[in-house]
């Protein structure tokens, strides 16, 4: 089994980034791997707990963002904050300056706290992997794929976009394109879920 690249000389443990674009279906990937009992770590669970109240994240966030960003009880109100960081790259640019080093050092110590454990395999959900440089931490890198309009579908109903916001949201990640050009495996939701199984089934079983 291939070493972790960060780890040290007697490091067993595979890591794995997993990402793709929005409504691909990372997150029933995720739901796949963790019934069939591979740890899977979400980085958007990560940069939720860096918006914390108390936390460094969060005082930076406010200065920055102001407190209109905020609920009436003081926590981040994701929404509000959406918002702005998509309509405004500039914006987005900065929130990501914020969180991202926060988010790839929890990542760092939780694969660390993986390979004390003894685990043989462990999975990092990360949408903006590539965006936010964070390749380089992995071992592998899977994308979960679909086709552009299956995306758009997915947008709509799931999250009730308009075609706008879609193309808004579709527009703020690197082209799917990309992301499976420079991944060690692509994982294609085009159809139902039985078909999403067996592609993970066969990712998995091409590390053995």
């Amino acid at each position: 089994m291939p070493k972790l690249k960060h780890g040290s000389e007697v490091d067993t443990i595979l890591a794995i980034g997993l990402t793709g674009g929005i409504a691909t279906g990372k997150s029933t990937v995720c739901r796949i791997l963790t019934d069939l009992g591979i740890p899977v770590i979400d980085s958007d669970s990560l940069a939720h707990q860096a918006m914390e109240p108390g936390t460094a994240g969060y005082e930076t966030i406010v200065s920055r963002f102001g407190r209109e960003i905020l609920h009436p009880d003081g926590t981040v109100d994701r929404k509000a904050l959406g918002a702005i960081v998509f309509a405004d790259p500039a914006a987005r640019q900065a929130l990501e300056q914020i969180i991202h080093p926060l988010v790839i050092a929890e990542i760092e110590g939780r694969l660390q706290a993986a390979r004390e454990r003894g685990e043989r395999l462990v999975v990092v959900e990360v949408p903006l992997l590539f965006e936010a440089g964070m390749a380089e931490l992995f071992d592998q890198v899977w994308v979960v794929s679909t086709a552009a309009a299956v995306q758009r579908e997915r947008l709509h109903h799931r999250n009730g976009f308009t075609a706008e916001h879609a193309e808004r949201r579709i527009a703020a990640q690197i082209p799917l394109s990309d992301k499976e050009g420079k991944a060690d495996r692509i994982i294609n939701n085009n159809k139902g879920f039985s078909e999403l199984k067996s592609e993970v089934l066969k990712a998995l079983q091409s590390l053995e």
